[in-house]
C-alpha cells in the first residue's frame, strides 16, 4: 500500500491562503460605501429621523470609508461638518448634488487624514468677521477636490477654501466661481488663500 504524504509546503501554505481568503473578504466588508438617504440636515444617528443624513454619514464613517451623496440639495442647518480622518465624498456630478450652508455657516473643516471630494458643488458657505475659509477650512490635512464646483463662499480669507499649516490641497476640474474674501487691507484669495509656506496647493 502506498503512503499518502503531506509535504511541509503545503502545511504553511494552507493557513496562509485562507488567511489571505479571510483578509480579502474582510476588506470587501468594510468597504462598501455609506449611502445618504435624506436631504435634511440632523444629528440623531443613521436610520433614525428620516434617513441617514451627509452629517451622520461622516461621523459614522470609520477611516478609509467612502460616502456616496445622490442627487439633491442638502442644506446644512446645524453648521458646518467636521472631518479628521481618510474619507470619501462623492456626490452624482457637481450639476445634480448640492451642499449648502445657505450662507449661514462654513460646509467643511478639515482637520486630520486626507478627504477627496468629488462630484458635487459646494455652496452659500459664510464665516463671519476675521473667521476664514467660507466652504473649506483646511488645516494639518489633505484635501482632494475633483470634479465640484465651489460656489459663492465667502469669509475674511479663502471665500472658497483656506488652507492653513501643514495642509495640501489638489484641484482637479475644479471650478471656483464667485467666491468672496471680504478682507480690505491686503489680497485674501476670494477662491483660495494659503496661509503658511508649508502648505501647497496642486492644480491638475
Amino acid at each position: 500500500m502506498k503512503r499518502k504524504t503531506v509535504s511541509l509546503v503545503s502545511l504553511v501554505a494552507l493557513p496562509l491562503v485562507l488567511f489571505i481568503f479571510l483578509f480579502g473578504l474582510a476588506q470587501i466588508a468594510q468597504a462598501a460605501p455609506i449611502a445618504v438617504t435624506t436631504t435634511v440636515d440632523e444629528n440623531d444617528g443613521c436610520g433614525a429621523g428620516t434617513g441617514c443624513s451627509l452629517r451622520e454619514a461622516v461621523a459614522t464613517a470609520v477611516a478609509g470609508d467612502t460616502i456616496v451623496v445622490p442627487a439633491g440639495t442638502y442644506p446644512l442647518t446645524l453648521g458646518e461638518i467636521s472631518i479628521s480622518q481618510d474619507i470619501t465624498i462623492t456626490g452624482a456630478g457637481a450639476d445634480s448634488t448640492m451642499v449648502t450652508a445657505g450662507g449661514s455657516s462654513r460646509i467643511f473643516n478639515i482637520s486630520g487624514g486626507v478627504a477627496r471630494v468629488s462630484d458635487l458643488t459646494l455652496a452659500n458657505g459664510l464665516v463671519a468677521g476675521t473667521n476664514n475659509g467660507g466652504a473649506v477650512l483646511l488645516n494639518g490635512a489633505t484635501l482632494w477636490l475633483t470634479n465640484t464646483i465651489v460656489s459663492t463662499n465667502t469669509a475674511n480669507y479663502g471665500g472658497g477654501v483656506y488652507v492653513n499649516t501643514n495642509a495640501q490641497l489638489y484641484i482637479y476640474n475644479t471650478q471656483f466661481i464667485s467666491n468672496n474674501a471680504t478682507n480690505a487691507t491686503d489680497y485674501g484669495g476670494g477662491a483660495i488663500y494659503v496661509n503658511a509656506s508649508s502648505s501647497v496647493v496642486y492644480s491638475y
